[in-house]
């Protein structure tokens, strides 16, 4: 099958299962982990086109805020034109912009789109908003009805009347902080936007062009990024409080401290096997110091069982907690520096693959 076919079947595919309102969660029961799911089908889905960019350090970083420098970078993207923007030299210079990038917003400029802060300053470290997102997106398609200078009312209305979002979406956009994941969000709705004055939408028009790219399903690295981890790490951890202590328990059915660790690194994707006790783990660690250590590094201790060595081992949550699987406890958050696990504790080890 010709490869552009592949791309095109793949695609599809992941936008049918990414096009989510936010109405489609109970609308009590949005929780932060029903966003995050949304956020990311949408960002991953754009990643596979070639359209949203991750690092190894901060992976898709959704959570952060979004700057306007990021908005007009995606909405060049989202109309195949990354190159021009690079490579035109446009009258428009903005002297907060840095010189790598400022064809970005000189070419939406070029193209009629206002989003300036005025005519010196584009404010491109400016924290980007919804209603700000929606008049870029809609001016870069063509439809120059709603400009910098119009209510939210009208702003919300136009994107709802293009199918850029949802009448559902609306008070969620309104009442939340705009991230980068609901960048990615908008960004991945653009994709069935209909280009204004054309039979055919901006995914149509990408794949026409030839300006959609065939990457592979994201790592968790690409994703969360390397210094990200330990978040998805804690937050895995977290989904099995309570579970009862069981020596050599490897499953939720019960756990030993190593078992515990070794699952819930698994689960996430940081390693692809168990390592066996806490000696064995910790020759997948390098040794950090307590001042550097962060969310998701591993905790040994020894001396609290006859053997030799490591006897026992938690994830640190961060504020000198951890969270393990105690023989009195099950799974359970504990002081790492105080008390009986403070007077046992013995290193701080960051797994290598979150190094």
């Amino acid at each position: 099958m010709n490869p552009k076919r592949i791309l095109c079947l793949v695609i599809s595919i992941l936008m049918v299962f990414s096009v989510v309102s936010f109405a489609d969660t109970d609308t009590n029961a949005q929780s932060d982990a029903s966003m995050t799911s949304q956020y990311e089908s949408s960002a991953i889905t754009l990643y596979m086109c070639g359209l949203l960019s991750s690092t190894e350090s901060k992976g898709f970083d959704l959570d952060s805020s979004a700057t306007r420098l990021q908005g007009v970078q995606e909405a060049v993207k989202l109309i195949g034109a990354v190159e021009q923007a690079q490579s035109g030299n446009f009258p428009t210079k903005y002297a907060d912009v840095p010189e790598n990038a400022t064809g970005f917003p000189g070419y939406l400029e070029y193209l009629g789109v206002d989003i300036s802060r005025n005519e010196t300053e584009f404010g491109f470290n400016d924290q980007l908003s919804a209603p700000a997102y929606l008049v870029i997106i809609l001016q870069t398609f063509g439809y120059k009805d709603v400009t910098k200078y119009s209510s939210e009312d009208e702003i919300y209305a136009k994107a709802v009347s293009v199918g850029l979002i949802s009448e559902s979406d609306i008070s969620q956009l309104k009442s939340a902080a705009f991230t980068r994941g609901t960048l990615a969000y908008i960004s991945r709705r653009a994709l069935d936007v209909t280009i204004n004055g054309t039979a055919y939408n901006d995914y149509q028009m990408l794949l026409a062009n030839g300006d959609l790219q065939s990457i592979a399903y994201p790592s968790d690295v690409v994703i969360y990024g390397k210094s990200a981890l330990g978040k998805a790490l804690v937050t895995e951890a977290y989904k099995y409080m309570g579970i009862r202590y069981l020596w050599g328990g490897r499953t939720p059915n019960g756990f030993d401290c190593s078992g515990y660790v070794g699952y819930v690194m698994i689960k996430t994707g940081i390693w692809d096997r168990f390592y066996g006790d806490c000696n064995g783990l910790s020759q997948q660690c390098t040794k950090v110091s307590k001042a550097d250590a962060q969310v998701g590094d591993l905790v040994f201790f020894s001396g609290t069982s006859g053997k030799s060595g490591y006897t026992h081992v938690g994830i640190y949550i961060g504020d000198g907690k951890m969270i393990n699987s105690a023989s009195s406890k099950g799974v359970s958050i504990a002081n790492v520096y105080t008390g009986y696990w403070g007077s046992h504790f013995a290193a701080v080890a960051r797994p290598n693959a979150m190094i």
